[in-house]
């Protein structure tokens, strides 16, 4: 096994895997999430890597809005507390680019990178995937900028939850 080397984040903790693995390895169905036949998105996952790790945003189809940390914290399971209302206009907002995201046929395991951003929608034909640095996805026109400052607005509420 490699050591870190300096500057590394740290191992992602066990449980953040099982249930980043969860979201992404899974179907609608399968997670309990009804699904109209007409609809293009059932969820959508934003990762954002950072020099101290990932964090992961989950917002699905059915309100449940969630927010894992590789380092093991987890702010999960809103739907039960009251919707996230920044979720809707962030999965309006990945639906929007859905045409512009490539198929995912990657295994779930790989990380972003510091100052890597990754979003995953899950449809009900697939994975699909879009990435870019934060910096670029950040500007103006790119396709994940609306996605990317929108996701920042569900991580912002979700934090606030969590600390009332």
């Amino acid at each position: 096994m490699a050591r870190p080397r300096r500057g590394d984040p740290p191992a992602p903790d066990p449980l953040y895997l099982d249930l980043r693995a969860r979201v992404l390895g899974s179907s609608a169905a399968s997670l309990g999430v009804e699904v109209a036949p007409s609809e293009s998105l059932w969820g959508a996952v934003l990762e954002l890597g950072a020099s101290q790790g990932v964090a992961s945003l989950v917002a699905l189809a059915d309100g449940t809005t969630s927010l894992y940390a590789s380092h093991g914290s987890v702010v999960a399971g809103t739907a039960g507390r009251g919707l996230v209302s920044a979720a809707g206009p962030f999965l309006d907002a990945v639906r929007a680019v859905v045409p512009r995201l490539a198929p995912d046929s990657e295994p779930v395991g790989a990380l972003p990178l510091a100052g890597e951003v990754v979003l995953y929608a899950l449809t009900p034909s697939g994975r699909l995937v879009g990435a870019a640095t934060e910096a670029d996805a950040s500007r103006d026109g790119h396709t994940l900028a609306t996605v990317l400052e929108l996701g920042h607005g569900v991580v912002a509420e979700l934090q606030r939850l969590d600390g009332a």
